[in-house]
């Protein structure tokens, strides 16, 4: 059994609650595709969404915590809050593993079967996988470091759950505190999850990703660089539950 925790913004600070809750319901469909279903979903938020999509895999946890600004500051303090509130209400499943997943992104529908295949071990990193920007019609991959840049990038046993908090308690999805523990994790060996950007509810990820991996000047990692290009295939669609905003 695996647990997805999605930590939800405020309608208050959205810059769209319709669009927010859009992208929610695109991601709960994502998840919901897997080809296992040993797998819960909890939802921590301040208000519970208006969504199309309904299933008894979501719980939605109506969190009484103080209304964050945008800064980055408080808005990591809001999803560290939530996540540690979807942890305990996670764990009355008894899951071996749990994984954050950003109201907005889109997972791989191998996981939970994956997981449910190697409960004995300690989890992976999602460190391939796709970066989609909001109206593109493709896909960028990236074969590498995809922890660097995604939140939804984690499989972690639930019991090392805490592990990913740093000393300031904030979530630390690249997982720089585990070495602390003495903790490493395996590579995910598929690509796990596609990164949503500039969907006109991000907080951080606004300006276009492509461009600041463009080289300059050097004519072999400018065609290595236009090869990660990606159409969204019909197996892509099928594997992520994916589908334009």
């Amino acid at each position: 059994m695996i647990v997805f925790i999605i930590p939800l913004k405020s309608a208050k600070v959205s810059k769209s609650w319709e669009r927010t809750c859009y992208l929610l319901d695109r991601t709960l469909r994502s998840i919901c595709g897997q080809t296992c279903d040993d797998f819960r979903i909890v939802v921590v938020c301040h208000e519970k969404p208006i969504l199309e999509f309904s299933t008894p895999f979501v719980e939605y946890i109506e969190a009484d915590l103080p209304i964050p600004s945008r800064e980055w500051f408080t808005t990591n303090i809001d999803k560290s809050k939530k996540l540690r509130i979807g942890l305990e209400r996670g764990k009355q499943y008894h899951p071996s593993h749990v994984m954050v997943v950003d109201a907005d992104d889109l997972i791989s529908n191998k996981i939970v079967g994956f997981v449910k295949k190697n409960p004995e071990q300690i989890g992976w990193l999602i460190n391939r996988g796709y970066i989609h920007e909001f109206k593109n019609k493709y896909l960028y991959y990236l074969r590498k470091d995809f922890i660097e840049y995604c939140g939804s990038s984690v499989i972690i046993k639930t019991d090392l759950f805490e592990c990913l908090f740093t000393e300031e308690d904030y979530y630390d999805h690249k997982c720089s505190t585990l070495p602390a523990h003495g903790i490493s994790l395996n590579n995910l060996p598929f690509c796990g999850a596609v990164y949503s950007r500039v969907n006109g509810q991000n907080n951080f990820a606004v300006d276009p990703f492509y461009t600041k991996l463009l080289p300059k000047g050097d004519y072999i990692a400018y065609i290595k660089h236009l090869i990660r290009f990606r159409f969204i295939t019909s197996q892509v669609k099928n594997e992520f539950g994916f589908y334009l905003v």
